[in-house]
């Protein structure tokens, strides 16, 4: 029906149009991180924990820094699985940074004090930033050029991650 093809929360649920493993926001994401470090924009990065191997959203090699961005609609009722990765990854010795997000309908927890709530509302740009000064408290780093970029109303990359989607 039309409602179905255009409901969903990233405007449409066309097959055509639907990203496979992926969304919108972990896209842009990437692209803001870009700016900062060297990110794998291959179709899913793999990484061995402990147990096994993973999926991944955003992986920061130099820093052994994975990020996940939990959509509401897809992870709300997920935690356990969320936990798990989260634990197997942590045990192989790479960081995890969560953005979990929340709606009206679910409150997802964070899952460990790397994590960050945001509401399924938030800007990208307000997104990047607090994932960016999380990345220096996990890392206890300081990103050069970390200042200027937060005084930024609007993302950077935001053209780069739109070509991107188009040629997916």
């Amino acid at each position: 029906t039309p409602h179905t093809k255009t409901s969903h929360r990233d405007g449409t649920g066309c097959p055509k149009c639907t990203l496979e493993h992926t969304s919108k926001i972990e896209i842009k994401i990437a692209h803001e991180l870009k700016e900062f470090f060297e990110i794998d924009f291959g179709p899913r990065t793999v990484v061995k924990g402990k147990k096994k191997k993973w999926d991944v959203d955003i992986l920061i090699k130099d820093l052994k820094l994975i990020i996940e961005y939990d959509g509401v609609y897809y992870h709300h009722d997920k935690v356990g699985k969320d936990r798990e990765k989260t634990n197997d990854l942590e045990t192989a010795g790479l960081k995890v940074c969560r953005i979990r997000e929340t709606d009206e309908r679910y409150d997802i927890d964070k899952i460990t004090d790397n994590d960050i709530k945001i509401s399924y509302k938030t800007f990208t740009k307000d997104v990047v930033n607090r994932v960016l000064k999380q990345i220096e408290n996990i890392c206890d780093i300081k990103i050069e050029g970390l200042k200027d970029y937060l005084k930024l109303k609007k993302p950077i990359n935001s053209r780069a991650a739109q070509i991107y989607l188009e040629e997916r």
